[in-house]
């Protein structure tokens, strides 16, 4: 899904899980990291966002994500989980599978002058 696609649906549908990939450069995280980071109660705010950036088992790659992915199948409902990926995640992992499935996802190249 392109970034004005991803925006329109943004608007209109309501999901606990995103997946964001295209170029930058930011820091890792571990599985446990993140899934603590969801559980952790939202503080004055109905929902906590738990931001990820460049998460290595959505990379080609061997690293897996077990774990997270049966933990997002059923993820808090006070919690947004958004992955941001450098480049492409890797579409044949079963964690973006599962991202897809249950969340939204939206790969965002270069904006036009317009958007």
């Amino acid at each position: 899904m392109n970034f004005r696609d991803f925006i329109k649906k943004l608007n209109t549908e309501d999901s606990r899980l995103y997946l964001i990939h295209g170029t930058n450069d930011y820091l890792k995280i571990s599985e446990d990291d993140i899934i603590l980071a969801c559980e952790t109660l939202p503080f004055m705010s109905f929902k906590r966002i738990v931001l990820v950036y460049d998460f290595p088992a959505l990379k080609t790659g061997k690293q897996s994500a077990d774990k997270l992915n049966d933990y997002i199948e059923d993820i808090s409902l006070n919690s947004i989980l958004i992955f941001y990926m450098i480049d492409k995640a890797d579409k044949r992992k079963k964690i973006y599978k599962s991202i897809k499935k249950i969340g939204m996802e939206g790969e965002f190249g270069d904006l036009a002058d317009s958007e």
